[in-house]
């Protein structure tokens, strides 16, 4: 991998992309909160792209952005303000790049699991996995079958 130089061309152009790839899932964000302070990250990026603002404060709007997903209960929305201030710290550290993508991923990884069940499904938590146990597997086998039907790598 190319080591890229501080506030160099591909710096900004790194994070330039950076916001632009956030943007796309700040909508799942602003569908669950009022807050602005990730869009006002997403826009610090861009201004800072464009030598507009200095990186303290494209860094402190990254903050900022942290700081609304920590506020936020719904999970796609902590990650998609999470890609926000990852962007924003773009400016002060390029690897923070990286951040981006693996929230971008982590929601990839939510909707998909949600997408994937019946209505007539019950969605177990434990830790950050989701287990799905199917109702009518619920009728026809005993409750004592019930960790098998959740954690079935646990018996092979």
């Amino acid at each position: 991998m190319k080591k890229i130089i501080q506030n160099s061309k591909e710096h900004k152009l790194l994070a330039l992309k950076a916001a632009r790839e956030a943007e796309k899932v700040l909508p799942i964000f602003e569908k669950h909160s009022k807050d602005k302070r990730p869009r006002k990250a997403i826009q610090a990026a861009r201004d800072w792209a464009r030598g507009k603002i200095k990186w303290g404060k494209a860094r402190k709007s990254a903050l900022n952005a942290h700081a609304a997903a920590r506020k936020t209960k719904n999970l796609e929305a902590r990650y998609a303000a999470r890609a926000c201030g990852h962007a924003a710290a773009t400016c002060h550290v390029v690897g923070h790049v990286r951040g981006v993508k693996y929230y971008i991923g982590k929601i990839r990884e939510e909707l998909k699991s949600f997408r994937q069940h019946s209505r007539g499904s019950w969605l177990f938590r434990n830790s950050d996995r989701f287990f799905l146990v199917q109702l009518s597997a619920l009728r026809h086998k005993p409750m004592r079958h019930l960790p098998y039907l959740i954690f079935p790598s646990w018996y092979e």
